[in-house]
């Protein structure tokens, strides 16, 4: 593997992007595309504990030790630099503010891919308590993935070491999708629909709130979905949409596009390392629709299961491939995207995240996320994650719905008797 020095940094040759990366890394060029989790941790830390448990998990991870690169014809790699550890602010909560607003700033901050590493971190505390964001470049990772690192990350403050995640190849890879143009008519793989609008520069960093479920409506919410025949996610997709059209005329009048983020891992055959693993499920729910809740979240939960199944993910895969092929700047990438990924939401939901650990001193409360923008015009998104028995719900927008979130918990109360 080659290998350079420059300024005492060893740098070597990783991998190539793969079509999803590559689309990705053009489109951040357009303006902030990172996106950004945050975990609330119970205890006494120094800020010493928390910089050897961030460069802990930084080794444990290969892409977060990258930046992006381009070889002839501007075909882009990601590029390993030794040395580089991951920038840590810190930020004394007394100072005023909030996590809230810190980790808008974050997403508000851009990212350049030659850059290294591709994330950043933020500590924010106070004696008893801390909340740490990381915000990173989405080529390198995902939500799955970010929320499993998180969990890595505590673990590593609590003295535990961490295993070396494997490096993983490109999604589009390990779908069998090979990166060579293509003679055949590609299958619609996502609903047809009016195609959005980006804003312009903005001005200022977006609006982020906040609020955690009970653990009794989360374990209610749960059993009702069962006996009703769908999912929790399907629930939540008929609560953003119900909340939405109560409180904006303009939603009240037009179809409504809700954009699930799928998660791709199980189909791709891989585990939790961070890399960029997921696609995309679209439903438009058209302006007459008044359906009952159950009922819209039933429609939802059949919608997305068929855009969950390999064929409509090796199809997503293939558009992609032949996209970036073909040749592609930044103009061509945001009108690809405005074309094929058009939605008025994005509900970005890890489910249930798997941990167990935590000691006498230290104990993990919440992780939000995930927090992000895409630039289109009044996008709405909405980052879902269970941790503890709380279903954490995270809200960013530049145009927020007043209320937004509290509508969506009274709808859920009431679709469970509560």
């Amino acid at each position: 593997m080659a290998m350079i020095n420059t300024a005492g940094r060893e740098q070597e040759f990783v991998r190539s992007l793969g079509a999803f990366e590559e689309i990705y890394w053009r489109f951040s060029q357009s303006g902030p595309r990172g996106f950004a989790y945050a975990m609330e941790v119970d205890g006494r830390t120094s800020i010493n504990s928390w910089r050897d448990a961030l460069d802990a998990l930084q080794q444990s991870q290969p892409l977060f030790s990258v930046s992006i690169d381009t070889i002839a014809g501007g075909i882009p790699f990601f590029r390993r630099v030794d040395n580089a550890p991951i920038p840590l602010r810190v930020v004394e909560e007394h100072a005023g503010g909030s996590w809230q607003a810190e980790m808008a700033r974050e997403l508000y901050t851009p990212f350049s891919g030659n850059e290294t590493p591709l994330l950043r971190g933020v500590l924010v505390r106070r004696p008893d308590r801390s909340v740490f964001i990381i915000c990173a470049h989405h080529s390198i990772s995902d939500g799955m993935s970010m929320s499993a690192a998180m969990c890595d990350l505590f673990r590593a403050l609590t003295g535990d070491a961490l295993d070396r995640h494997p490096l993983l190849p490109a999604l589009e890879e390990q779908l069998g999708i090979a990166r060579a143009p293509l003679r055949t008519p590609l299958p619609e793989t996502l609903p047809a629909g009016p195609p959005v609008a980006f804003r312009g520069p903005d001005p200022a960093p977006p609006e982020i709130s906040n609020l955690a479920l009970s653990a009794n409506l989360t374990c209610t919410l749960a059993e009702r979905a069962r006996i009703e025949r769908t999912t929790v996610h399907g629930a939540l997709c008929s609560a953003v949409l119900h909340a939405g059209r109560s409180l904006s005329a303009e939603w009240q009048e037009k179809p409504v596009r809700i954009f699930s983020n799928i998660d791709c891992r199980k189909e791709a055959g891989v585990g939790r390392a961070s890399a960029m693993y997921f696609g995309a499920g679209i439903l438009s729910v058209e302006a007459a629709a008044l359906h009952d809740f159950w009922v819209t979240a039933r429609r939802f939960t059949t919608a997305l299961a068929s855009q969950k199944s390999r064929e409509a993910l090796q199809g997503a895969a293939m558009a992609m491939t032949d996209a970036v092929v073909r040749g592609m700047d930044v103009q061509a990438t945001l009108d690809f995207l405005a074309n094929g990924l058009s939605f008025e939401a994005i509900i970005s939901n890890i489910g249930r995240i798997g941990f167990d650990g935590g000691t006498k001193d230290l104990t993990l409360r919440s992780i939000w996320g995930s927090a992000f923008l895409t630039g289109v015009v009044d996008e709405q998104i909405i980052g879902i994650g269970t941790l503890n028995g709380h279903l954490n719900m995270l809200y960013t927008s530049y145009t927020p719905m007043k209320g937004f979130l509290a509508k969506v918990e009274a709808l859920l109360r009431v679709a469970c008797g509560h």
